[in-house]
């Protein structure tokens, strides 16, 4: 299934150069890290404010999701740290 990027996620372009970048780089990277995780992706791509979310099966067959965020959110730069903290 190919990474799409939502519309509404797409439309985030329009707040800079940045974003355009990333979303430009976006499909790219959300492919490399599906591969490098061994996921595989199971639904139509979501996403929030600044980030695109795939939902996913890792090879064990268990089921997750894939949350890559805008480079540039200084409100997401320990969101992985807390989940690890948290177990979730």
């Amino acid at each position: 299934m190919p990474v799409t990027i939502p519309a509404g996620l797409l439309a985030q372009r329009g707040l800079g150069d940045d974003w355009g970048r990333w979303l430009d780089r976006l499909p790219r990277l959300a492919a490399e890290l599906l591969d490098e995780w061994g996921l595989r992706q199971t639904g139509e791509s979501l996403h929030g404010y600044c980030s695109l979310v795939l939902p996913v099966v890792d090879p064990d067959g268990v089921a997750g999701a894939l949350k890559i965020s805008f480079d540039g959110d200084d409100e997401s730069l320990h969101e992985g740290l807390a989940l690890q903290h948290w177990g979730g």
